[in-house]
């Protein structure tokens, strides 16, 4: 548990290593001197090649039921997610991520989005020392999000969005790829 509610932070992370994506770190100069000495006002280096160092400065992780990358790993048959509650997490309460044929039914998702937001709970966010000391917003989405995934039936999910102006259901494509559901 994250007792001190901070960024993920991996001190064996390495100044040139990304775990996100394919990028090059090494190849931008300022990713070295801020994962010394964090940002001096707006980080250069990218956000993929400061996640899990000491110039993170947003969050991503956070969310509650997080089922991922599992298009590859069968062939035949589905994968389901049912029956669950998620509540009070960072940023999303339930997704389904590259994770093709499935069946995501009867989750009641509701209250997550606790990861600052611009534009609301400005008091909350400068008054906490972990919301004060993030630089970029979370995500619009505190609900339930399909995210690159093909053939995914949904029904009986009870889904409420913290804001008016997030996401209780949404879905995720990359650019150039369609997906029937």
């Amino acid at each position: 548990s994250n007792m001190n509610r901070i960024p993920y932070y991996n001190k064996k992370y390495a100044w040139d290593y990304s775990p996100i994506g394919s990028f090059v770190c090494g190849d931008y100069d300022s990713c070295k001197v801020e994962n010394n000495k964090g940002c001096d006002g707006e980080c250069q280096c990218p956000w993929q090649c400061r996640y899990g160092k000491i110039s993170q400065d947003y969050v991503i992780d956070g969310q509650g039921v997080y089922v991922t990358r599992n298009s590859a790993t069968y062939l035949h048959g589905q994968m389901e997610l049912s029956g669950n509650e998620c509540f009070r997490n960072g940023i999303n309460g339930l997704v389904f991520h590259r994770t093709d044929r499935g069946v995501v039914k009867n989750n009641i998702v509701y209250d997550n989005g606790v990861v600052p937001k611009d534009g609301h709970d400005q008091d909350a966010k400068s008054s906490t020392p972990w919301m004060a000391a993030l630089k970029k917003t979370r995500q619009p989405y505190s609900g339930l999000v399909l995210n690159n995934a093909a053939g995914v039936r949904m029904w009986g999910n009870n889904v409420r969005a913290k804001y008016d102006d997030d996401y209780a259901f949404t879905m995720e494509i990359d650019k150039g790829k369609s997906y029937n559901l």
